[in-house]
């Protein structure tokens, strides 16, 4: 999460890594521990991971429809990534 830190937006690959070692694709199987670390991590290094959250609706809104891909890209990749932190088994 230090790397996505210090990236953000240019590097949203590392986040589609960090989503591969949360989720095993292919048995769409979450992995407990590994969720908890990268939730761990992400809490830790929020501020300059997930700073559009702290912006106002109006800035969020500008920054999403820009013309910055990179930037829509990157907040994806972050959006999967937590969606796939929040996965739980089905024991069914």
């Amino acid at each position: 999460m230090q790397l996505v830190a210090e990236h953000t937006s240019k590097m949203p690959h590392f986040l589609d890594l960090l989503d591969a070692i949360v989720r095993i694709e292919y048995l769409n199987v979450p992995l407990k521990k590994n969720q908890a670390d990268v939730m761990k991590y992400f809490l830790q290094y929020r501020d300059s991971v997930a700073y559009i959250i702290d912006q106002s609706p109006e800035d969020r809104k500008r920054l999403l429809r820009g013309s910055d891909s990179e930037i829509r890209e990157y907040y994806i990749a972050l959006v999967d990534l937590l969606a796939s932190c929040a996965e739980v088994r089905r024991t069914c």
